[in-house]
Formats: C-alpha cells, structure tokens, sequence
C-alpha cells in the first residue's frame, strides 16, 4: 500500500496470492494510497481468478462500482461492499450486500436497520429508476408491486415503513 505499484504488477500480485490459496478473497480498494485498482483492473483480477469474490471499495467513486459491475461475467459470485459510511445506500442499490463500515462502531443499531432496509426495499428501486419523474404526489395506481414495504409522507415521496426494518 506504500509503494506506488503498475496495473500489470498489482495484477500479478493478486493473481499470485489467488493461486496460492483455495480461500475466498476480496479487494480492497482505499482510497488514500497510491495504489488504487481501476475498474478494468477488478474485472481482469475476477476474470482471471476464480477465489476472489468480493471487492470492498472504500474510493467513493459510484460510476467505478458500476463499471466494475458491467465489466464482469454474467452469473459470476461478486460481492460488492461500500468502504464509505456516505454511499452505504448507493452501494446497496448498485447491487451491493453491505458495509465495512466505522460509523457502525458508533451507531451499530442505525446501520443495520439502514442495511436491512435498503437489502428490503432493493426490489422497489427497479420500479422507481424506471417511472418517470413526477413532482406532484403519486397516485394510487403509481405505487410499485410491493406496497407493503412503503409508506407516504405528506409531501407524496415513497419511504421505507420503519416497522418493517426491525425484522
């Protein structure tokens, strides 16, 4: 993490320590180094080695998460972690499965609710990015399939029930 390394010799090291081990592996991806993985650099690593299953990224960059989630096989085993406690929710609806996460030291109770709610509702994102924009309150017949996991607030907008996050 020091030392400024290339693509090609972050490639080799990982694609090394891969094929020395049968154990699940994950990239880490901070930030505040000089090394940081590029999106196409994830891809290859998971393309080339079949143990590595997760990447936590920790840079804050949403368009990476998606290249990265883009440039992968179809069907391949991805976990796709936020490093950051501020895309905690972006991260999940990008396909993400949770958070490393130091606000949860603090907040543990908050974050998992957060994390529960977002795994819940994920299924409703697809209805809301494909529905067109409206800025007057939704009608009835404009809610998604699964009403049970919203509510309305007074300004119209759809929210998760909080009832429903304390499962």
């Amino acid at each position: 993490y020091v030392y400024p390394y290339t693509g090609k010799g972050m490639f080799e090291y990982c694609s090394a320590i891969g094929q020395a081990t049968d154990l699940p592996m994950y990239i880490c991806n901070v930030s505040d180094t000089p090394n940081k993985f590029s999106p196409s650099l994830v891809a290859d690593i998971f393309k080339a080695n079949p143990n590595f299953v997760g990447y936590k990224d920790g840079t804050q960059i949403v368009i990476d998460q998606l290249t990265i989630l883009s440039k992968l096989p179809e069907g391949r085993k991805f976990d796709l972690i936020s490093g950051s406690d501020g895309l905690l929710m972006t991260t999940m609806m990008n396909g993400g499965v949770g958070i490393i996460s130091l606000v949860t030291t603090v907040f543990p109770d908050l974050v998992v609710e957060t994390e529960r709610g977002m795994i819940h509702a994920r299924p409703c994102a697809r209805s809301f990015a494909t529905s067109p924009v409206k800025t007057a309150p939704l009608p009835e017949s404009s809610r998604p399939n699964c009403c049970t996991c919203v509510r309305r607030s007074r300004s119209g907008r759809l929210w998760p029930r909080t009832s429903t996050l304390r499962a």
